[in-house]
């Protein structure tokens, strides 16, 4: 079994840190988006109002452009004497492509001369999961897109302190260094990563969101035995004709893409035991001769759902009874479905 890949979808170091920290031993490939190998990732704007938006902003572009199932999170610092700013602008408080000591620098600035019990502050993240549909939420809230394919899911946390006069500690990145968690006597950049991963609003929100991402996980990993390209003999016991040449390709990556006749499909797939879920794939529309045509249509169908599977040496029996499918190895390296 291969586990699948699922990328995180950020461009900050000190985030992504943290988040392969926080998501490790999970049954998931962590990939980074410089690591997708896609070449220059969107450039994605946040416009939402709440960290919920833009997470998801994020999560939903960065899964269109990768073809990968992705996490993604917005954070931010709300100070009570502030209206809550930073807020959603947390990352770009200083303007847009600004560095985290030119925020800190404008936030000191905004509250000189606020005194300590008025600069209470939270840090607030949420956290979301876009991915195929897949089933199993893991016990987290889904949030069903209008894409029968696409699922999503989301937590959120926060992380209650208040805002120093002063930065201290040279760890975490962003706000850390001028943020007192309520009850410590320590900065969020004065204690290691495991420490303020134990009580950070994201830590707290992606092990909220692990459920979901592990339930994911599970059912997208790949039977390595499937890998490969394969070749329709029969359907129901009935011989495929000559001019009808359907094959399907199984990729490492939890999708699959074929052909029935000259008629192209594709979509996602998913193993559990000795059951195969796939579709829905998504084909151009039918076309050539009435008798081909039956056949291909006959074939996408018996591809489609959640059916029984065995593989028998270079034989894979996909179905049972009329709409049983049987199929012969013929590429044993494919590369990954798209």
């Amino acid at each position: 079994m291969s586990r699948p890949r699922l990328l995180l979808a950020s461009a900050n170091q000190g985030k992504l840190r943290e988040l392969r920290t926080i998501l490790d031993g999970l049954p998931v490939e962590l990939v980074g988006l410089a690591e997708a190998g896609l070449g220059q990732p969107p450039e994605v704007e946040e416009t939402g109002d709440t960290f919920l938006e833009n997470a998801l902003l994020k999560g939903r572009a960065y899964a269109a452009w990768s073809g990968l199932a992705a996490v993604a999170d917005d954070s931010g610092l709300e100070v009570d004497a502030l209206g809550g700013a930073p807020g959603v602008r947390s990352a770009r408080y200083a303007g847009q492509g600004a560095g985290d000591q030119a925020n800190l620098d404008k936030l000191l600035a905004a509250l000189a001369g606020v005194p300590p019990e008025r600069r209470t502050a939270r840090f607030r993240c949420a956290a979301v999961l876009v991915a195929p549909a897949v089933g199993g939420s893991g016990g987290l809230k889904e949030r069903r897109r209008s894409l029968p394919e696409t699922r999503e899911w989301h937590a959120e946390a926060a992380w209650e302190g208040r805002v120093l006069e002063a930065p201290r500690g040279s760890g975490g990145f962003g706000y850390d260094p001028v943020f007192l968690p309520d009850g410590w006597d320590r900065t969020s950049a004065e204690v290691d990563q495991a420490t303020k991963d134990a009580a950070s609003h994201r830590g707290k929100a992606f092990r909220a969101l692990r459920p979901a991402i592990e339930a994911w996980g599970r059912r997208m990993t790949v039977d390595s035995r499937l890998v490969g390209t394969w070749r329709a003999q029969d359907i129901g016991g009935r011989p495929l004709r000559d001019d009808v040449a359907s094959t399907i390709a199984f990729g490492d990556d939890g999708r699959a893409a074929g052909d029935a006749g000259v008629n192209r499909f594709g979509g996602p797939y998913q193993v559990a035991g000795d059951e195969i879920e796939l579709g829905p794939f998504v084909a151009t529309r039918m076309a050539g001769p009435e008798p081909a045509m039956r056949q291909e249509q006959d074939f996408l169908a018996a591809l489609s759902g959640r059916r029984r599977f065995a593989i028998d040496g270079e034989a894979l029996v996909i179905g049972q009874g009329p709409e049983q499918v049987r199929l012969l190895r013929v590429d044993e390296a494919p590369t990954a479905a798209t």
